[in-house]
């Protein structure tokens, strides 16, 4: 009888990666804060302008519910290991379904929002881009063969150079 891909063994399951750890799903969240600290808070810092973008919030009250925002990333890291876990889905594969889903939660999220707030094409497109990025990113993270010290210091420079990065390119543009 032949095998689809997508079946494992028991074997196959036991010895991949487990995505839906806590030190795992941590580390994945703290480097999709470092992305959205580079690109939100630096290279596209230019599009939260409240005379460009109107119907943005007031810069303090946009500022004071940033931990709400992380805490969102936080469960969408959760969903994602939970995905990547039940499907087994490890090198490549996992790294499309993760792209996959961050292209569907900001196409479906943003898409919704543009059409009921008068926000920019350009803003839409770019957040979708930090969502697919993001996922992309946590995807890696998650099924990372390394071991538990290299994935930690990767994620923890991965989030010191993106942040860096990103202060560098809000000062520069």
């Amino acid at each position: 009888m032949a095998t689809r891909r997508w079946q494992t063994t028991d074997a196959t399951f036991a010895s991949r990666p487990r995505p839906l750890t806590a030190g795992r799903i941590a580390l994945a969240w703290l480097v999709v804060i470092g992305v959205d600290l580079f690109f939100n808070a630096g290279l596209f810092a230019g599009l939260f302008d409240q005379d460009k973008e109107p119907s943005l919030l007031p810069d303090d009250l946009l500022f004071r519910r940033i931990p709400a925002a992380y805490l969102a990333l936080g469960v969408g890291v959760v969903a994602l290991a939970w995905m990547l876990d039940k499907t087994g889905s490890t090198g490549r594969h996992a790294l499309l379904r993760s792209a996959g889903s961050g292209a569907t939660v900001g196409i479906l999220g943003l898409g919704a929002l543009w059409t009921a707030l008068d926000i920019s094409g350009l803003f839409v497109v770019a957040g979708i881009g930090v969502l697919i990025v993001q996922a992309t990113t946590a995807g890696g993270i998650l099924v990372s063969n390394a071991s538990r010290r290299q994935r930690l210091v990767r994620g923890l420079l991965t989030f010191v150079i993106l942040a860096v990065l990103g202060q560098v390119a809000a000062n520069l543009l």
